[in-house]
């Protein structure tokens, strides 16, 4: 198979892994070495970028739905949106960035929470790379 098309395909699984469960986002790594690191990498967080602003796009379109709630019900939802965008961000940092984390879950709360998408790219991108390689040194640790 031809790089382009592997580097396509490792595209278009990690954004099904950041869509749909249960996906092993980590599987791109049984392309090392055949592959450089660098490039699995690059092309791991391309993916997950797509399927965040994908989730962030779905979020919009719910949020739409959601002008019909009564006041009180915004209120608590504000509050609560603005202490998890403050304080929240370690707690989906660590979804995404250790392994056997729910790191679906992390994202499409933290996605639904966050008013900005740059918190939940920057998330997911450094996640995905700081993940990818404690797999690969868990992996390289137990088979040498």
């Amino acid at each position: 198979m031809s790089l382009p098309l592997t580097a396509l395909l490792v595209i278009v699984y990690q954004v099904a892994c950041t869509l749909f469960w249960p996906t092993p986002s980590e599987a791109p790594l049984l392309l090392y070495p055949k592959i450089s690191l660098v490039t699995i990498l690059a092309l791991c967080v391309i993916g997950k970028v797509l399927g965040a602003v994908a989730i962030l796009a779905g979020w919009k379109q719910v949020e739409r739905f959601s002008a019909r709630m009564p006041a009180r019900v915004v209120g608590a939802r504000d509050r609560v949106r603005v202490w998890l965008v403050r304080y929240g961000f370690p707690a989906y940092f660590l979804t995404q960035a250790v392994p056997f984390m729910p790191m679906r879950t992390g994202l499409y709360v933290y996605a639904g929470i966050a008013k900005s998408w740059r918190p939940v790219v920057l998330g997911i991108a450094v996640g995905t790379v700081v993940r990818n390689l404690l797999m690969l040194g868990l992996f390289i640790g137990i088979t040498s």
